[in-house]
């Protein structure tokens, strides 16, 4: 029982701070842009998950990384909201994962 314990506080304290979800990346501006309407069509579609977007203050963008462009959904506080959110985005991107927030 001590090791089940001590295994969920280190990943607490692994997972500390804010994260992020990567949605994807793509190899041009225009294809992620492109990405990112489709994915404010979907919130628009689920009212109530367009309201706790919002009430969370959570921003789509997206960034260069080296010759692509990363899709993320950011920031997460804490982790109930980010697997909220995780749950609704793998609707539609099934390989969305969360990661620690980099500048």
């Amino acid at each position: 029982m001590k090791i089940a314990w001590l295994l969920s506080l280190t990943f607490s304290l692994v997972f500390a701070g804010q994260t992020q979800i990567a949605l994807g990346s793509y190899s041009s501006e225009r294809n992620a842009k492109k990405s990112i309407r489709q994915i404010n069509i979907m919130m628009n579609k689920d009212v109530d998950f367009k309201k706790f977007f919002y009430n969370n203050s959570l921003t789509i963008s997206y960034k260069k990384d080296g010759k692509f462009f990363s899709v993320v959904v950011k920031p997460f506080n804490d982790s109930i909201t980010r697997n909220k959110a995780l749950i609704f985005f793998k609707k539609k991107y099934k390989t969305a994962y969360a990661l620690q927030l980099t500048t």
